[in-house]
């Protein structure tokens, strides 16, 4: 185990616990010679194997009465040291290689995985404030969480109306003698925040959104004494229409 360990140090000094030069120990894991078949080559003092997708390099041995094999993924730092009676081995490589062929795919799929970004979330902050039920005469919008979206639903769930997703448009509210609330009398009782309105089910632009000014922009309407813990928005202001929380 420690001399695999110094064989996968190869960006290290010399010094310390560290009795080789990286760029020493790197050149020592260099192929000399590249076999016909392709997938094997010697070098000093290791021999290569191409298999799963990479080279693996080791060294076997074999003394009277017992085999023994190192075999190394550098760039897995993945090794395997096997040892086992003569009598009791089939396989030249005391099976290092067969047993790397089953690793090397899982370790990989692993390393996919924990090195894989994140996806930022598009929830804007502080969502559940903005989750709700609002009316308008007969029109209803709901404000939902769907999956990793905050989503608009225009119409009591009707399939065939539209659903927006919306994002943070800014980080921090605006003031509320900007935008369309402006012009609403109750607006200096009120914080402002605004969200941004995308279709949710489709790449394309939508028209109705796009055409107005701003009409993409969706005003949510907060008590002006809100408290740092939060609440629920009062009512939403979009496309020209106040929408009052009815939930």
């Amino acid at each position: 185990a420690l001399l695999m360990k110094l064989y996968f140090r190869v960006d290290v000094p010399k010094g310390g616990q560290q009795i080789l030069d990286g760029a020493t120990l790197r050149e020592m894991q260099l192929p000399t010679i590249l076999l016909r078949d392709g997938t094997s080559a010697v070098g000093s003092p290791l021999e290569m194997q191409f298999m799963s997708g990479v080279w693996t390099k080791g060294k076997q041995g074999e003394l009277p009465g017992y085999r023994s094999s190192l075999t190394m993924v550098n760039g897995l730092n993945l090794g395997i040291f096997t040892s086992a009676l003569v009598s009791d081995v089939p396989d030249k490589t005391v099976w290092t290689l067969p047993a790397l062929s089953l690793l090397i795919p899982a370790v990989e799929a692993a390393l996919v995985d924990i090195r894989k970004p994140t996806k930022p979330s598009s929830l804007p902050s502080h969502w559940q404030d903005y989750v709700g039920r609002y009316l308008d005469c007969s029109v209803v919008v709901n404000v939902t969480k769907g999956g990793d979206a905050l989503q608009l639903h225009l119409g009591n769930y009707d399939p065939a109306a539209p659903v927006l997703n919306l994002t943070d448009i800014v980080a921090s509210s605006w003031n509320v003698t900007t935008g369309w609330g402006a012009a609403n009398s109750n607006a200096s009782l009120a914080a402002q925040h605004v969200l941004r309105a995308h279709p949710a089910h489709s790449k394309e632009s939508c028209r109705w959104l796009d055409d107005g000014m701003d009409a993409e922009l969706v005003y949510f309407m907060f008590s002006a004494d809100r408290s740092e813990s939060h609440s629920s928005a009062m009512y939403i202001q979009f496309m020209g229409a106040q929408f009052n929380r009815c939930t």
